[in-house]
């Protein structure tokens, strides 16, 4: 058995996540990582899965397409999963600056109407359909993703109206399952994680992280929601922050619980 460490990114959106690949990879040599989102859903992935786990010089796992059923693939590692989590209302603003910086003729639509058409508690729904998804299965949703992106783009003048529309119809007819059982499963996840950081806390987290890792210092923050945009930033005011968490009840109790869960068992972090 080889039991050098293999460390798998549970990289949700809007959560430093591209600072931390960039920089993992920049102090990195190619055999040592491997960037799962550029195979995810296209042919050949499982055979690729199948040729990195022969990779004995493997030390990373990196992109949004992790799941944690890696470690039944990865039999002969020692697995660990780290992620990071962001303030529910920052995170979903985060979410809207993207969308605002995206280039696009059209004219963006306000925040009320672009938060109506997504489904709540986002951060509990992405670790929950990590720890669910097989390799069969992220192939699956991946080309979903694909499907649903292309298809609006087809309609290109009126791109924003059809994607909001199937976005609609989605939650319509294909709700998520009961979140109380969700977060509890996710509990018991995050329980079994390594690492998990703060983007609030981002410059003392992601200095524990790396040197946890044993990647040097000097990581360079890239934030892509500050690419140049004619629009301007939406801001989170106190009242919408308020709304937010109270709409997203669960994602609040989930970044709560990870805060107690790295102040309690901060011996994990080895």
């Amino acid at each position: 058995m080889n039991n050098k460490k293999l460390y798998v990114f549970l990289h949700p959106h809007r959560s430093a996540g591209i600072t931390i690949i960039n920089h993992i990879v920049k102090n990195s040599s190619p055999e040592e990582y491997f960037l799962i989102d550029q195979f995810t859903g296209k042919p050949g992935f499982e055979k690729k899965l199948k040729e990195e786990t022969k990779n004995k010089k493997l030390k990373y796992i990196l992109g949004h397409e992790t799941f944690y059923g890696l470690k039944d693939i990865f039999k002969n590692r020692e697995v660990k999963f780290f992620t990071m989590v962001r303030d529910p209302a920052e995170k979903i603003v985060s979410m809207y600056n993207i969308y605002l910086s995206l280039p696009s003729d059209k004219k963006k639509v306000p925040f009320e109407r672009w938060y109506s058409t997504l489904k709540r508690n986002p951060q509990l729904s992405f670790h929950y359909e990590r720890l669910k998804i097989s390799s069969y299965e992220s192939q699956r949703l991946k080309r979903r993703k694909m499907f649903f992106y292309r298809s609006a783009k087809k309609f290109d003048k009126t791109g924003d109206a059809i994607l909001f529309g199937l976005r609609k119809f989605r939650n319509s007819f294909f709700p998520r399952e009961n979140p109380g059982k969700m977060f509890s499963e996710v509990k018991n996840l995050f329980s079994r994680l390594f690492f998990i950081g703060f983007v609030e806390d981002s410059k003392k987290d992601l200095k524990k992280l790396f040197d946890i890792l044993g990647v040097p210092g000097g990581w360079e923050n890239k934030n892509s929601s500050r690419k140049k945009s004619n629009v301007p930033p939406f801001i989170l005011t106190e009242s919408l922050r308020k709304k937010i968490y109270r709409e997203n009840p669960y994602d609040v109790k989930l970044y709560n619980y990870a805060i107690d869960l790295m102040k309690k068992d901060i011996t994990k972090i080895k």
